[in-house]
């Protein structure tokens, strides 16, 4: 349990850093690689941007109520809603910076920060796109609002990290990406070649 609330705090830190800087763009780490975005049409983005939204109303508002009726308590509402939007920016650049990647032995599905996860290709039985439910219990869906649409299936489930439910096996994934055609055929050639 201690390792599970020092990796969630570490995480949190983390989040709050890529708030600062935002900006950023994606790093290139393996030159070999192709990278696929999830950020730029996903519904997920519009949830982000209305969070950013009623947070940056919120800490208008409460911060000129606090001045007016507790002026003692206004610096740390200030404070608390200005780390609530970094939080909210973090959570958008996470998603930015850390795209889905796919070497010719290796796919790495990233979820911001909450998940990298690496999955030899040897080990994906099939890869389907289209709009997918995922009310399936052994159907992992990466999402907070979006609706996949790139399914993947494994020749033997695979676990999750460790967390309060402790490892969970999956034998798919689903989960967004902006381009999934483009996806599906570097995926499909890369297929061919093992």
């Amino acid at each position: 349990m201690f390792e599970f609330i020092k990796v969630l705090t570490f995480r949190e830190f983390k989040i709050l850093r890529h708030g600062f800087v935002f900006w950023q763009d994606q790093k290139v780490d393996e030159p070999d690689a192709l990278y696929f975005s999830y950020h730029k049409n996903n519904q997920d983005t519009f949830l982000f941007l209305g969070l950013l939204i009623a947070f940056l109303m919120e800490w208008g508002i409460v911060h000129v109520l606090m001045l007016n009726l507790w002026p003692a308590y206004a610096w740390p509402f200030f404070w608390m809603g200005f780390l609530s939007v970094i939080y909210i920016l973090g959570l958008w650049s996470s998603f930015k910076v850390n795209p889905i990647i796919l070497t010719p032995n290796k796919f790495i599905i990233k979820w911001g920060l909450n998940l990298n996860k690496e999955i030899s290709l040897e080990d994906i039985l099939d890869v389907t796109s289209g709009q997918f439910k995922d009310d399936q219990e052994s159907v992992w869906a990466l999402k907070y609002m979006a609706i996949p649409n790139v399914k993947m299936t494994f020749k033997s489930p695979i676990i999750t990290k460790p967390g309060i439910k402790g490892g969970l096996k999956y034998s798919e994934i689903a989960f967004f990406i902006d381009k999934p055609g483009d996806f599906m055929r570097e995926f499909k050639k890369l297929g061919n070649r093992l």
